[in-house]
């Protein structure tokens, strides 16, 4: 799912929700602007990994994305101090 597609969805949740769900449409206000952040302003690879991550609702549970050992390199490096 793109960055914008998810944003505006997010938005049309935001004035069609019910009290009840207002956590839920604030939580993906919070990951679209993180997502935008990292766009912007990140290492492509990381925003790349944070967008596979977070945007798809299927994709939530820790290991669930497919294993990319050169972009898992790229990260880790990222991570480290040095």
């Amino acid at each position: 799912m793109s960055l914008d597609r998810f944003s505006g969805a997010a938005f049309d949740r935001l004035f069609t929700a019910a009290e009840s769900r207002a956590r839920r449409v604030l939580e993906t206000l919070a990951v679209a602007m993180q997502a935008s952040l990292m766009r912007r302003y990140g290492d492509a690879a990381a925003a790349d990994a944070f967008t596979a991550s977070r945007l798809e609702d299927s994709l939530r549970a820790f290991g669930a994305l497919p294993l990319d050992t050169a972009g898992l390199g790229k990260l880790a490096s990222r991570a480290t101090l040095g």
